[in-house]
């Protein structure tokens, strides 16, 4: 019998035990902070793309992006980051982005909209030659991988997503828009419109809202 009682103790013991062990892996899985596996671009990517990603504060999500492009001499090759990715995980990646990039423009927008007419003016004006730049950017390594040769050219084309692929991305888009953001948003274009015609710079530019 007491053999019997002692045996029946240990198992308890070891069943509590094991249970506290279990109950210990669990609690520090939910509670620590998800991290990337290394600062490689690739993992970093990986990361971005990852449920764990989401559950950071925006600032340290701010943190991870910087990292991964911190600029382009030193960012990685997106072309290798990309094809170490599936493609799950590259729509996860660039889901990510844009939901953090949203509340981002979302904040912007608000502090924009308690602004002065002075005040409107100038950030208008700083974003307005944002833009500009940004377009010459692009128009100048247009030029530039249009002299290096067609190959690269219509490589890039192949590489393009199709029109249906353009049409079903562009519908969730707006499906997983909140209203506020797209109304908000096309309120601070008109502003924009109406800035660039009042300044004589009319060449408007479709560009990202205010980053």
């Amino acid at each position: 019998m007491v053999n019997f009682m002692l045996k029946h103790l240990k198992f308890s013991l070891t069943a509590a035990i094991l249970l506290t062990i279990g109950l210990i892996v669990i609690l520090v899985a939910l509670f620590s902070t998800p991290a990337p596996k290394s600062d490689k671009p690739e993992d970093l990517a990986a990361f971005i793309a990852s449920p764990g990603f989401k559950k950071l504060p925006d600032a340290k999500q701010e943190e991870y992006l910087k990292r991964m492009r911190p600029s382009r001499e030193n960012r990685g090759n997106p072309r290798k980051i990309a094809a170490s990715m599936t493609e799950a995980q590259r729509r996860a990646m660039f889901e990510n982005i844009r939901a953090l990039q949203e509340k981002k423009m979302l904040e912007e927008l608000r502090a924009y909209f308690k602004m002065s007419k002075a005040e409107k003016e100038q950030y208008l004006d700083r974003k307005i030659a944002e833009q500009d730049q940004r377009m010459a950017e692009f128009a100048k390594r247009r030029a530039e991988r249009n002299a290096a040769g067609t190959k690269d050219g219509e490589s890039r084309e192949r590489r393009r997503p199709s029109q249906n692929q353009m049409a079903a991305m562009m519908k969730n888009r707006i499906e997983t828009t909140a209203p506020e953001v797209r109304a908000a948003r096309q309120k601070f274009f008109q502003d924009l419109v109406r800035r660039r015609a009042a300044t004589g710079k009319t060449a408007v530019h479709r560009g990202p809202p205010p980053r």
